[in-house]
């Protein structure tokens, strides 16, 4: 069994010129998740923004999948397990 998490996160980029995840936020479902993400990247000023869920298995692994993603391709640098410990 495991438990099914839902986020959306805003992307901002460094001083450096390096992308990076800024604000999270937890989300009811797969849509509020994917609706949140898109209101993130079109009115805070983020480069991107992201949907992604996260699965939290009993056994101690985790996994997760990106939903939706807004604002161009997504960059290789960013990565999901660096955001949910």
């Amino acid at each position: 069994m495991s438990e099914q998490l839902y986020f959306a996160a805003g992307i901002a980029r460094r001083d450096d010129g390096v992308p990076v995840g800024d604000e999270i936020m937890e989300c009811a479902d797969a849509e509020a998740a994917v609706i949140a993400a898109e209101r993130m990247w079109q009115g805070h000023g983020y480069i991107a923004a992201v949907a992604f869920t996260r699965s939290l298995h009993f056994d101690g692994r985790s996994d997760g999948a990106v939903l939706q993603w807004f604002g161009g391709p997504m960059p290789v640098t960013i990565t999901l397990d660096s955001w949910i410990e």
